[in-house]
């Protein structure tokens, strides 16, 4: 069918079909995998999954559209994607950081104000958490190193 409506070779198709097949059964693993062992670290990954069980229903229409403008348009659109989600990546990893840094300077916080502290234990607390937002700073500036050097 899909070589008769797309005009898709019957070899082309079969590979494709076959993507599409173990695409699908790697995603339907991870689910299970997920559910079994009760992991909520691995539905971090289910984005990837999912993307790599549309990829073959892109090459299947990109396939079929013989204009060349839509292609152009398609694969375009593919590169809009794909760089919405490195940033969206960046972003969730900036996001962790920040939440640990806020974790790290209510912790300071809480203990600073539970009770009578020193001069000099003030002061302390005052370079850790400057330390604490200094390393935050830095965590971000090598992702951002890391994110340019792995689009070079």
């Amino acid at each position: 069918m899909i070589t008769e409506n797309c005009n898709i070779a019957p070899d082309v198709v079969k590979g494709l079909l076959n993507e599409i097949s173990s695409s699908e059964r790697i995603l339907y693993q991870q689910i299970i995998q997920i559910f079994l062992n009760r992991d909520v670290e691995l539905l971090n990954d289910m984005d990837q999954y999912i993307d790599n069980i549309s990829e073959p229903y892109c090459k299947i229409i990109r396939h079929s559209s013989g204009n060349a403008e839509e292609s152009d348009t398609l694969n375009a659109a593919e590169d809009k994607i794909e760089r919405l989600m490195q940033q969206t990546e960046r972003l969730g990893e900036q996001l962790t950081v920040s939440m640990n840094t806020m974790d790290e300077i209510s912790a300071e916080y809480s203990r600073v104000f539970s009770g009578t502290q020193t001069e000099l234990e003030l002061e302390n607390s005052s370079k850790k958490m400057f330390a604490i937002f200094h390393d935050a700073e830095q965590q971000i500036r090598d992702l951002f190193k890391d994110k340019e050097a792995k689009e070079l």
